[in-house]
């Protein structure tokens, strides 16, 4: 008799920085990738063995400038395992981002249900949690709102929330926007739009929001300052705190004045407004 195989799935284990793993995830999902785990240093990625020996080659050459180890990992459920570790996040007594398999909790002003997919997204980065802090501080009714890389959706359905006229978002990731419409309709978000874009093709707007990375917002500092009104405001993270200094000046080059920082786990995020 054979014997069960037991292991169903490669876990990839990469040396990356956080803004080189948005690009890998990315490149990564192209090849069968499902699922993934950020952290400071490195990117942990699991595919099926079944996918990987119909891609090995491309993995292969996807990953020869980059240094990794693989793992057998044995089959579990997946769902299970995942909703036994995640927890609620919640800020400062007023928001909570909770899954759809967690108690509601309706002392929280504004509550987020979300569905991630491929444990992207859950809001638990101290970047996700300091821009919905910082959305705290403004006032969102009856404002224009754009969504510069919305990921999941989080910060546009607080937007929703937080009662923003208009929310348009857009992310260079097709199964983001999949899932950021998902989360909008769970959250009976109406007024919310979601594009697969790399494109800012918006402007007149109030408030844009932008946790992003580095890179991209210093790429796109002057198309960004064209999509906000005089007096509007920049909300920016995504990057570590020796790269404020650059961020900040980007942004005064384009007419923008630093109204306040934070920073948590060496994570930045700013608070400017348009000149």
């Amino acid at each position: 008799m054979l014997k069960k195989i037991e292991i169903t799935y490669t876990q990839y284990t990469i040396e990356s920085t956080p803004e080189e793993q948005e690009i890998l995830i990315a490149q990564l999902v192209d090849v069968g990738f499902e699922g993934f785990e950020e952290t400071d240093t490195a990117l942990h990625a699991c595919i099926t063995n079944k996918q990987l020996f119909e891609t090995k080659e491309e993995i292969k050459a996807l990953l020869e400038q980059k240094i990794y180890t693989t793992e057998l990992i044995k089959n579990k459920n997946w769902n299970e395992e995942w909703e036994k570790s995640f927890e609620p996040v919640t800020v400062d007594d007023k928001i909570i981002v909770r899954a759809t398999f967690h108690i509601p909790q309706p002392q929280y002003e504004y509550e987020i249900i979300i569905q991630p997919k491929m444990s992207f997204g859950t809001g638990h980065h101290a970047t996700t949690e300091q821009m919905m802090r910082m959305m705290l501080e403004l006032t969102f009714e009856d404002k224009k709102v754009f969504d510069f890389g919305c990921g999941t959706g989080i910060l546009s359905i607080l937007a929703s929330k937080l009662k923003a006229d208009y929310v348009y978002a857009i992310d260079c990731e097709d199964w983001t926007i999949d899932n950021a419409k998902d989360n909008a309709t769970v959250n009976e978000c109406n007024n919310v739009q979601f594009d697969y874009s790399t494109l800012i093709e918006v402007t007149n707007c109030d408030i844009v929001l932008a946790n992003i990375n580095k890179n991209v917002l210093v790429e796109y500092g002057g198309k960004i300052s064209e999509t906000i009104v005089n007096k509007g405001f920049l909300l920016t993270s995504g990057y570590y705190s020796n790269d404020a200094e650059t961020i900040e000046k980007i942004y005064e080059i384009n007419g923008f004045i630093k109204i306040k920082n934070t920073v948590k786990d060496e994570w930045n995020c700013h608070l400017f407004q348009k000149l």
